[in-house]
């Protein structure tokens, strides 16, 4: 009984959902663990980083075991996204101006800083 000794179709469905999704792993493992290795290889001073993050770094790079891609998945899709903002983060600030020119109220010009400025005094010291 179990994934070694399977009695039952059940027992062998799930046997092979177990097999297949720790092949999957396996591939999505082996898919990532280059780019982590890049990754790291390029990084400056890992050595003085603590011994567990080295650790954890070096088990990125080189999965131990079984059922560790879904984290490596996990990170990797969260320094893509990091990288993706920084990078795009001018860009849309740009597309942001742009689009905004039209709507006058929310841009404030030179001569309308000043009047500003010229109506709070007249406001202020009345």
């Amino acid at each position: 009984m179990g994934i070694e000794d399977k009695a039952t179709y059940g027992e062998y469905y799930w046997a092979m959902q177990v097999e297949a999704a720790g092949y999957a792993d396996e591939q999505i493992e082996t898919a990532f663990a280059p780019f982590f290795r890049g990754l790291f290889a390029d990084m400056p001073d890992i050595a003085a980083l603590p011994s567990g993050m080295q650790t954890f770094m070096r088990a990125l790079a080189e999965p131990p075991s079984a059922g560790f891609g879904g984290f490596a998945l996990g990170v990797g899709v969260e320094m893509v996204d990091e990288t993706l903002h920084t990078l795009m983060n001018p860009i849309m600030k740009m597309m942001g101006r742009s689009i905004n020119r039209r709507s006058k109220e929310t841009w404030l010009t030179s001569a309308g800083k000043s009047s500003l400025d010229n109506s709070s005094v007249v406001l202020f010291s009345s």
